[in-house]
């Protein structure tokens, strides 16, 4: 047999998800580029959730497991085209958003069949193998979940209010919004791939928590460091902030700033809070301590018995080439 590198496993999965994607949005009848963008982060997920049930990577079924990341996406992109139109966002990946191409009503509906469908997918898939049964209703829990998460941070987000500079509560919503799915990712591709280890279970979880919010962070700062590139993503430099939207760059920034320059904050003058991060550095500090988390989950990661060497170093090396990209749109070498 022909020992694989992480890379090429990636690449066959991603080009199994890749057809698996496009049959799903040929019985849409809706191919649009909105939909077919992205980082594929979350199906990543998933497959290396997979991986660490497999003995040898290169047998993996990437073609079982693609079709198992697809319900992870539809919910993902099903919350995309809505958090789209609410921030009205004119365009993704620098091409029309789907409510512009569309309208929102459109939007609305093929959102919450696309998240009701992620269920429905699920079933579909998953083998209904006696043995097996809990693991079947673990991945539809982890599904359901998902939903329920997603839906209560963006609701938290629509009433922020006087919130919208409680770091906690930021943090909160981020979780709820980003780092839940991708924690679930990766214990959905564990669990279908036969995984019972609760403890690994519990470890991944607690691994795409932590990366969700770094992600997160790294994200909601790219306003501050490449307004260009964003209005070119975005169709607009949106800093989040000054539409009431929820932003931990500027969140962090109030809460070590000094009181005067809290009072300039409250302002939302997208200018004076680009000055502001400057002045304080949120960059460096938020890449700092991004540096630091990494470092600490990776050394826990080594330090797990129940894991095997191949998959902790594989696993390490993907999540470094995921921060790279992170890193990337922020312009960091």
């Amino acid at each position: 047999m022909k020992i694989l590198s992480n890379l090429e496993i990636e690449d066959r999965f991603l080009r199994a998800f890749e057809c698996s994607w496009n049959e799903t949005l040929e019985q849409y009848k809706c191919s649009q580029a909105q939909l077919n963008g992205g980082s594929r982060l979350r199906p990543l997920m998933v497959l290396w959730g997979y991986l660490a049930t497999v003995d040898h990577q290169e047998s993996a079924d990437v073609e079982y497991i693609a079709k198992v990341a697809v319900s992870v996406e539809l919910i993902h992109k099903g919350t995309i085209l809505l958090d789209d139109w609410i921030d009205q966002d004119e365009a993704r990946h620098g091409k029309k958003a789907f409510h512009v191409e569309f309208d929102p009503y459109y939007t609305v509906i093929l959102a919450l069949h696309m998240v009701s469908d992620s269920m429905v997918r699920l079933k579909t898939v998953l083998p209904m193998d006696p043995q097996l049964a809990n693991n079947y209703f673990t991945c539809a829990d982890l599904l359901a979940q998902t939903i329920f998460s997603m839906s209560k941070g963006a609701l938290e987000e629509l009433r922020l209010e006087n919130n919208i500079l409680n770091l906690e509560h930021i943090k909160m919503i981020a979780r709820l919004e980003t780092a839940e799915i991708i924690g679930n990712a990766m214990q959905l591709g564990y669990y279908a791939g036969g995984g019972t280890d609760l403890a690994i279970s519990q470890l991944f979880k607690q691994l795409g928590d932590q990366f969700g919010y770094l992600f997160q962070a790294m994200n909601d700062l790219e306003a501050f460091s490449d307004a260009e590139a964003l209005a070119t993503h975005k169709g607009a430099a949106n800093d989040d902030i000054s539409i009431s939207r929820k932003n931990l760059g500027v969140a962090l920034l109030y809460n070590i700033a000094r009181p005067a320059d809290q009072k300039l904050i409250l302002d939302r003058a997208p200018e004076i809070i680009y000055d502001l991060m400057q002045k304080y550095h949120i960059l460096n500090f938020i890449l700092k301590k991004t540096e630091l988390y990494y470092d600490n989950i990776f050394i826990k990661l080594r330090k797990n018995a129940a894991l095997s060497s191949e998959w902790i170093e594989g696993y390490i090396q993907f999540m470094n080439r995921m921060k790279q990209k992170a890193y990337g749109k922020l312009g960091v070498e």
